[in-house]
């Protein structure tokens, strides 16, 4: 007896999973969407590169300091480059960039972007330090994101 089963591996693919009656995986086929013959990804789990049996999985690594700060830091420069891109600039450092421009109104937003990168960056760098050091508990993007300093663009 064979079983058929699914699961997202870490690309978000779908990977059929075809296990032989002692529950070994015999075969795995990655595809962009469910085969239809295919009814559920319930049994079976993607964890550190490897298919598991949703009842024999190991528990997932707690990530590295590495792959901490990489996360973070990856969801605050999206954070800067998507408050600079709302105004037309093509992300923090191009708007940072203004900074020496002939054009007032560019000058000081550019100044506003140099002030605010700083202090987010600052306040990044604190929050990952109370991390690593176990004195916070690792936050969502979202969490991060709210406790940083916010954009205040000048008055046109």
């Amino acid at each position: 007896m064979t079983n058929e089963k699914t699961t997202l591996n870490p690309n978000g693919q779908i990977v059929y999973v075809l296990t032989d009656a002692d529950g070994k995986i015999t075969e795995l086929c990655n595809f962009r969407r469910t085969p239809e013959h295919v009814e559920s990804t319930d049994n079976y789990i993607y964890v550190d590169g490897q298919i598991y049996n949703i009842n024999d999985a190991p528990e997932p690594a707690p990530p590295t300091p590495e792959q901490i700060q990489a996360r973070l830091t990856d969801a605050v420069q999206h954070h800067l480059d998507a408050k600079a891109k709302e105004r037309n600039y093509d992300g923090i450092l191009s708007a940072c960039s203004y900074a020496a421009s002939t054009n007032p109104q560019f000058v000081a937003e550019a100044q506003a972007c140099v002030t605010w990168r700083d202090a987010v960056w600052a306040a990044c760098y604190r929050l990952l330090a109370e991390v690593i050091a176990d004195v916070r508990p690792i936050p969502s993007a979202e969490e991060l994101i709210a406790l940083l300093p916010t954009m205040e663009w000048p008055h046109d």
